[in-house]
């Protein structure tokens, strides 16, 4: 790389790696994050104790249950369960990440009878 990382033979006002300028100086694109649906790693059943992971959650996101006898630890990605009705909760799971496109983002939950 040449000075001010320009590839040799380059437009100074073209950095590479697809950064902008401002004034003449570089600086990296932001890029927002993206929330996506989350997923337990274990399947819930009615009147059965479990817990495990929850899978897909972005940094520093926050995630609730909406979710009788799911139990969240947000911090840790963990979930519990001690529920004993089954179905299905359009927004079981909320994950909720301030500037991220799609927040807050619901996934859905369902528990087997």
């Amino acid at each position: 790389m040449a000075r001010g990382g320009q590839r040799p033979g380059g437009n100074p006002s073209r950095p590479a790696y697809g950064n902008t300028t401002t004034g003449g100086q570089s600086r990296a694109a932001f890029v927002a994050s993206v929330l996506k649906p989350l997923s337990l790693s274990g399947a819930l059943k009615a009147s059965t104790a479990s817990s495990g992971t929850i899978i897909g959650a972005t940094a520093g996101s926050t995630i609730v249950s909406n979710v009788a006898g799911l139990t969240v630890n947000s911090a840790a990605r963990t979930y519990s369960y001690t529920g004993t009705a089954a179905g299905t909760t359009a927004n079981g799971l909320v994950e909720t990440l301030a500037g991220a496109a799609g927040s807050p983002m619901s996934t859905p939950v369902n528990v087997a009878a």
